[in-house]
């Protein structure tokens, strides 16, 4: 809903609390330009609680209309709007009176802001007697409008009673009730008053207009002055084909106004119809046009099926999809002199998806299809989905990638949108299924320190055995890495103690829960082991523990204390079903196969060491495309040292971003063949880019 716009008045005891509701502020500066207006035309609204230091200063920025509050309800009144509306139109600024609805107890016997009728007669009185003492400009008054928003008693933020307590049917009545009071009170004051009593505009939300008058269509005649910020184009309520004035910002700062002021332009500015759907509720007005002026209109740009009459009603069934520069030229003298705006023309998105299934620590890329004419015309769809499986994402182009870590059925909703304003989505199931208890096998062990195992004690399975260091040899001393992060024995799952997160949290085993985040573990630099879930690091508080010391997690840090050696391991693509290969000393991405050419052991000093042999993996190049190859290990060149970071939405997925050049690991396409050679590219790990994000383990 829009901001109120304000006024320090005080209802039902209680200061109004002026505060937006529900959609961001946007920010918008103008700068004073001795250039002519740019279109579209460009306004203000104020209210008491703007400090005008200069209307000259408010035209010259470039505005040619303003909104000026009148009163609240039958309560309060603008104390300074006689002389707003004088500054204003002396400065040649065409000038809305507007008059905020307080419909609250309207069906009481004793409304407490006064019925419709009464509100009408107390603005319309005040206006006349501020008239009689400050007469505006002659022939820069626009009709009146009747501000309809949230009620400011309600709360901000469950929007209780934003409707005032009244329901849709009674809501349509007051505002009908309102209009016909004031433009008889209008018309009763005579045509010499300033104010003309042409159609009043009516200003209001979508979302307000749509809850609490259920969508009424019975004021699609009255001009439309809609609220809506940090969107490109702004909802239309039920009614109306398009704005006559559009309220893109709230807190903008605009030369000769001394605090932020609301911002307006006069539309339309974007206007969005489907393909061979009539047109028949939209109407192009301008400023004087508004006040009875009689101004005609013509155009010759309009999409193809549609036409202009002389009144400024556009109507026709538009033929051809795409998007159209319009200019619609009013009469002369009107002002504007001319109406430049955007139409555009689409169709519907068809978006196709059947059920889904995957296995938890198994990569997934999934390209959405959408087919529809807006694509046929060179308008692609941008996508969103919600309800994907935890661990994947989808790009803007429809990609679904990453490594799901949770098993379970999901539903997945993908909607797809395009810039001219076609849609469509599809809803299917996507079920992840568990690992299964395989994967590389063999002892953890602490390097540089202790140099013990991480050994099972007594080799019990029962829940809430806490592992220990131990001499490395026994037969409780081999841990299972399995794709979806977890680090196994005998079936059961190493966690942190009581799914605990705090630095000094023992590990314990527990039985297997797949997704589990407490569970799921990720190799970091320097062969640290990571809890995604608390960034806790594998940790062995003592230089050099005896048997039986219980380890725990700890925050993480490059010292012997966090270095555990694992077992050579498949590092995993996320590419699905391809590996970091070894061939010859040429480093590509093939069919995995769980072959010692696609192992790799990280080492404790940064370096990546091969598991069928002592070289390590390096860069040949600091710049994008460089290739990678082994050699033979040297920790003293950055070339060969190597940072695990975490990829983004991805708790067991990596990227290997090498220390010479920043650059990442990256397979060069999803749909490179098995043995093509590995580059080193920017480091991205956002979605849609799978080629650079692994898994190791």
């Amino acid at each position: 809903m829009s901001k109120l716009r304000g006024s320090g008045a005080i209802v039902s005891g209680a200061l109004i609390i002026l505060a937006g509701v529900g959609v961001p502020a946007a920010i918008v500066t103008q700068a004073a330009a001795s250039t002519a207006v740019a279109a579209p035309a460009m306004g203000v609204d104020v209210s008491n609680l703007n400090t005008i230091t200069s209307w000259p200063g408010v035209k010259q920025a470039g505005n040619s209309f303003t909104g000026v509050l009148v009163s609240e309800g039958n309560f309060f009144q603008n104390k300074y709007f006689g002389s707003q509306v004088a500054g204003a139109t002396s400065a040649g600024m065409y000038t809305l009176p507007y008059v905020f609805g307080f419909p609250y107890g309207a069906y009481e016997a004793s409304p407490p802001n006064g019925t419709a009728k009464q509100q009408a007669d107390y603005a319309v009185k005040y206006m006349a007697a501020q008239f009689n003492q400050t007469a505006p400009s002659g022939g820069l008054m626009e009709p009146f409008a009747l501000d309809l928003e949230n009620d400011p008693n309600s709360s901000t933020e469950t929007n209780s009673n934003e409707c005032y307590g009244l329901t849709p049917t009674q809501m349509v009545d007051w505002i009908q009730s309102f209009m016909t009071e004031a433009n008889a009170d209008l018309s009763a004051l005579g045509t010499s008053f300033p104010v003309p009593d042409t159609t009043p505009v009516i200003y209001t939300t979508a979302s307000w207009w749509d809850t609490c008058t259920g969508d009424s269509t019975a004021f699609g005649n009255y001009p439309l002055w809609v609220a809506d910020y940090e969107v490109s184009a702004p909802a239309i309520p039920a009614g109306w084909g398009n704005y006559t004035f559009w309220q893109y910002a709230d807190s903008g700062t605009v030369s000769g106004i001394a605090n932020t002021v609301d911002q307006d332009y006069l539309g339309p500015t974007v206007l969005t119809s489907a393909v061979n759907s009539p047109v028949s509720t939209v109407r192009i007005s301008t400023l004087t046009s508004l006040r009875g002026n009689g101004d005609t209109f013509t155009s010759t740009s309009l999409p193809p099926g549609l036409s202009i009459s002389s009144s400024g009603q556009v109507t026709g069934t538009p033929t051809t999809i795409g998007q159209y520069s319009v200019v619609v030229t009013p009469s002369s003298g009107a002002v504007p002199s001319s109406i430049p705006f955007t139409w555009d023309v689409h169709g519907a998105i068809t978006v196709t998806g059947s059920a889904k299934s995957g296995t938890a620590g198994t990569p997934i890329i999934y390209q959405v299809p959408s087919s529809g004419p807006d694509q046929s015309a060179g308008f692609a769809p941008s996508f969103t989905a919600s309800g994907l499986p935890t661990g994947l994402s989808i790009s803007s182009s429809g990609l679904i990638t990453g490594w799901p870590s949770k098993p379970g059925a999901y539903n997945v909703t993908v909607h797809a949108t395009d810039r001219i304003g076609g849609s469509g989505s599809v809803t299917f199931t996507w079920t992840i299924g568990a690992a299964a208890n395989s994967g590389t096998t063999g002892t953890i062990k602490q390097i540089g320190g202790s140099g013990k195992c991480l050994y099972d004690t007594g080799g019990k399975t029962t829940n809430g055995n806490q592992p220990e260091m131990w001499t490395c040899g026994t037969s409780d001393e081999n841990w299972t890495w399995v794709q979806d992060g977890t680090i196994r024995y005998s079936g059961k799952c190493l966690q942190l103690a009581g799914s605990g997160s705090a630095a000094d949290t023992p590990l314990e085993l527990e039985t297997c829960s797949s997704g589990n985040t407490e569970q799921q573990w990720r190799a970091g630099s320097d062969s640290e082991i990571v809890n995604p879930a608390s960034g806790k690091c594998f940790y062995v508080g003592e230089n050099d523990p005896g048997n039986g010391y219980k380890p725990d997690a700890h925050a993480c840090g490059n010292d012997l204390r966090h270095h555990f050696l694992r077992p050579a391991a498949p590092v995993t693509a996320g590419v699905p079903g391809r590996c970091l290969a070894l061939s010859a000393s040429a480093i590509e991405e093939a069919t995995c196969a769980n072959v010692s050419t696609q192992h790799w052991v990280a080492e404790s000093n940064g370096e990546f060491e091969a598991g069928s042999n002592s070289s390590c993996l390096k860069e040949n190049g600091t710049t994008a495309g460089s290739t990678v190859s082994t050699g033979p290990c040297s920790a003293s060149s950055t070339f060969d040292l190597w940072t695990v970071t975490a990829a983004s939405s991805m708790p067991i997925g990596v990227e290997l971003k090498n220390a010479a050049s920043g650059l990442c690991v990256t397979v060069p396409s999803v749909s490179a063949a098995s043995g093509t050679r590995v580059l080193m590219e920017a480091c991205a790990a956002t979605p849609g880019t799978p080629e650079d994000t692994w898994h190791i383990g």
